[in-house]
């Protein structure tokens, strides 16, 4: 999909992987929904936009709760006129204390967010792609999702999860028009690094962080631009690499 004149919707747009890939799109002449749960962080991504001399809409979303998940995709299509993209994105990590000493309701609360709000926003996306006749999603899941994550097993979990939903969702693209694929980044340059920790990385990360390159967000961003315009792409579910590491890669079957 040329990405030039459509309508993308962003979920976790105030920050990082989902700011870098908002202005990313604008930068390529899509018009922006951005929806986070930080209002103030969405609104300064738009204002970001704005500045280039794109076009973007900012909104206040949980993605957990189906109700604001629909009233989002309505915002969006009311400015716009309708969604032809969407970048699922948002999620949360544990945070202190990690597994096992985190609560019950904080696991919840990530498993809600990083599995739960994806399955909402793909599943609206449907709906609101037939009024477009089709659509492409971008389902974030991470690396975590590769291999065991003992510190915070909700979140690697949940992102399997994702991985499953995408692989899941590849017959879309015949029964729907909808293509469903999904990126996997590594450890990226964005603030959600800080709240594995009081404020700064956990020190089980700060010691990871010793031994492994982090990605800037930018990076990403140009993985799901690749996701979006290689009509090809179906199911896939493709890792972030640097190009020191040889660019990206799709999962085997």
């Amino acid at each position: 999909m040329n990405v030039k004149g459509k309508v993308a919707l962003v979920t976790g747009g105030a920050s990082g992987i989902g700011r870098a890939t908002s202005l990313l799109l604008a930068e390529h002449g899509a018009h922006v929904v951005v929806a986070d749960v930080s209002i103030d962080g969405a609104a300064e991504t738009v204002h970001l936009i704005e500045r280039n001399g794109g076009e973007a809409l900012a909104i206040a979303a949980d993605i957990s709760q189906v109700d604001a998940v629909e009233q989002l995709f309505a915002a969006g299509e009311a400015r716009f006129g309708g969604i032809d993209i969407v970048i699922n994105n948002a999620g949360i990590v544990v945070g202190p204390p990690g597994w096992p000493d985190v609560g019950a309701a904080r696991l919840a609360q990530v498993i809600q967010t990083n599995l739960a709000g994806v399955f909402i926003v793909q599943r609206t996306a449907l709906d609101s792609f037939a009024k477009r006749g089709g659509g492409v999603v971008v389902n974030t899941s991470s690396q975590a999702a590769l291999v065991p994550l003992p510190t915070d097993p909700a979140y690697g979990a949940a992102k399997a999860g994702v991985v499953y939903l995408t692989r899941a969702s590849a017959g879309l693209a015949e029964s729907h028009n909808v293509r469903v694929v999904a990126m996997l980044p590594g450890m990226t340059q964005t603030p959600m690094l800080a709240t594995t920790g009081d404020g700064e990385p956990a020190p089980w990360l700060a010691e990871i962080l010793k031994n492994i390159p982090i990605q800037p967000a930018s990076e990403v961003a140009l993985t799901a631009l690749d996701l979006i315009q290689d009509d090809s792409l179906v199911g896939v579910c493709r890792a972030c690499r640097g190009p020191d590491e040889g660019g990206d890669f799709d999962l085997p079957d």
